[in-house]
């Protein structure tokens, strides 16, 4: 069995300018003068860096840069920096200097607003026998904020010169390229106006942006340059939630390749204002030989003056190994918890089903007091692995790790859920 489900995870792989357009001036970066932190009725988030790779027909990566983040914070003047003086982004072809985020909370003269910001100094390309591409001042901005009028989002981003030295030719200046219409130096790179979205509604407001999107030609690796994220939701009072939870989430090839977390629910700030959310997919083929079917996650926060409480629900229907060999039916992991003012937090893993366990017909049992069953030569099967915090808990209902005779391990995690709920600033 091993065999077939082995060589279908080894194919596996992971999936893995001038101004622009601009958006309303108040979109610019936040006003830099001191805040003084207070706790407010909104939660904000937000996060930026200035640069990340991914790798195409030549596999290149790097880590982003000048990441930062404000997760899941009721506080208004919060400020957070990072900097980076260089990064080289592809070894010998590609670096950016001077990389800057900056993430901001405030709330003064009626308006509650976070906001994200990320500038990259310079870009520079080089290819062997080209010649040089210099990209300057590239920059971010996404506002997320709320006023007498409500929600609202704003995006920005600018770009600076693009310049190019043939090898052995005088400079040339591009155009700054504009949405839809990237700009390409023949045989090194492709240059675009990097995405950007925007979205609010009663409870919240959220807005994303990336500066640049460059595509080296001869590698097909991509550049993302200078993202922002930044979004502020309504309705905390007592606790700040923070969570998911999945059906099923894989790790194959001991970590090289990874299948994601499907279906993925994500727990607002503020949880759902007592509203059930459910998300379902009927079918997820993994890999040859590795088939998962009816997957759920669902996930409800609610919160009123004095107590916080919330689940997370991830759930798979059937999960099945070389056609059946192995077949795992009805898996679910749940964790609840809840924080009542002046009596502290509560959480448990009510809900929580290991399901039933068959191999080659036979159904498969946890000796008493074991947590662990071992079919030899297939898999090493877990069940309840359970991780507290101070904060909340994560389950995973059943964890299975495939055999293939060496130290390398697949994992497949079945049911999954974690929620915490973080006191409020009051």
């Amino acid at each position: 069995m091993q065999k077939t489900i082995i060589s279908a995870i080894a194919a596996l792989t992971l999936a893995a300018a001038g101004a622009m357009t601009v958006a309303p001036a108040d979109a610019g970066p936040a006003d830099r003068a001191a805040a003084k932190k207070k706790a407010t009725q909104f939660a904000f988030q937000g996060s930026g860096f200035g640069t990340r790779v991914a790798g195409g027909q030549v596999p290149a990566g790097s880590d982003t840069t000048a990441w930062h983040v404000i997760g899941c914070s009721n506080k208004a003047g919060l400020t957070r920096r990072n900097f980076v003086a260089e990064e080289q982004l592809v070894p010998g072809a590609a670096r950016a200097e001077e990389i800057t985020t900056r993430l901001t909370t405030r709330q003064r003269g009626g308006v509650t607003s976070t906001t994200s910001t990320s500038d990259v100094a310079r870009v520079v390309l080089n290819e062997s026998g080209l010649g040089r591409l210099q990209i300057n001042a590239i920059s971010s901005v996404s506002k997320a904020f709320h006023d007498k009028g409500g929600f609202g989002a704003l995006t920005e981003t600018t770009v600076g010169r693009i310049s190019f030295v043939p090898t052995g030719q005088d400079p040339q200046n591009f155009p700054v390229p504009t949405p839809g219409q990237p700009v390409e130096i023949p045989g090194l790179a492709r240059i675009a106006i990097g995405d950007m979205s925007k979205g609010k509604n009663a409870d919240m407001a959220r807005a994303q942006a990336d500066g640049l999107t460059i595509r080296l030609l001869p590698s097909n690796t991509q550049v993302r340059i200078a993202h922002t994220d930044a979004r502020i939701e309504k309705g905390v009072t007592t606790g700040l939630m923070s969570g998911s939870s999945m059906g099923a989430r894989s790790s194959l090839l001991g970590g090289v390749a990874q299948v994601g977390r499907t279906p993925l629910s994500v727990m607002p700030c503020a949880g759902t204002d007592g509203e059930e959310r459910i998300k379902s997919i009927a079918h997820v083929p993994l890999a040859e030989g590795i088939d998962l079917r009816n997957l759920t996650s669902r996930q409800l926060g609610v919160q009123t003056k004095r107590k916080a409480r919330g689940f997370e629900f991830g759930r798979v229907g059937v999960a099945e190994f070389d056609q059946a060999d192995l077949l795992i039916r009805n898996v679910t992991g749940q964790v609840n918890v809840s924080r009542v003012i002046g009596k502290g937090l509560k959480r448990n893993i009510n809900g929580t089903e290991v399901g039933k366990i068959m191999f080659q017909g036979q159904e498969q049992s946890f000796d008493p007091g074991e947590d662990t069953i071992e079919i030899p030569g297939v898999a090493v099967i877990t069940k309840n692995i359970v991780e507290r915090s101070r904060q909340g808990i994560h389950v995973i209902a059943l964890q299975v790790k495939l055999l293939d005779g060496t130290d390398v391990e697949s994992v497949v995690n079945l049911g999954e859920a974690n929620l915490r709920i973080k006191r409020a600033a009051r």
